[in-house]
């Protein structure tokens, strides 16, 4: 079950807490598990990201706002872009999830579907990726 969220946010965290209905965002957003430190450090990297400058982001900022120590968060990243790859690991575990249609279609066709779904997946976190 996915928290609910406290005070104002950007549109795509909106999507990573408990919503109302289930919109294509919130379903592309859920490949976070927020169960998870990780899935919390990833998710609060991104929100953070997508308020201010990646290079104004420093790792005590994303461990505040993950709610975790700084000690539990080098544990599991060692640096910021530890948990960008993270989140592209994520964003590649959700797209390859979802075997292509390839019923007769030319490679080229398929190629394409893998990469219109890739942004699909990634439109949840577009304030984070300007």
């Amino acid at each position: 079950m996915l928290p609910a969220c406290r005070g104002p946010a950007p549109d795509f965290q909106s999507s990573l807490c408990a919503p109302n209905s289930m919109t294509r965002f919130a379903k592309e957003a859920i490949m976070l598990d927020l169960t998870t430190s990780q899935g919390r450090i990833v998710s609060a990297a991104l929100r953070l990201a997508g308020e201010r400058p990646w290079r104004d982001v420093t790792l005590t900022d994303i461990a505040t706002a993950a709610n975790v120590s700084l000690v539990d968060l080098r544990r599991d990243f060692a640096s910021k872009g530890e948990i960008l790859a993270a989140f592209v690991r994520a964003v590649d575990d959700e797209v390859l999830r979802q075997p292509p249609e390839t019923s007769g279609e030319a490679a080229r066709d398929a190629l394409f579907e893998v990469i219109m779904r890739r942004f699909d997946v990634l439109a949840a976190y577009k304030p984070a990726l300007k």
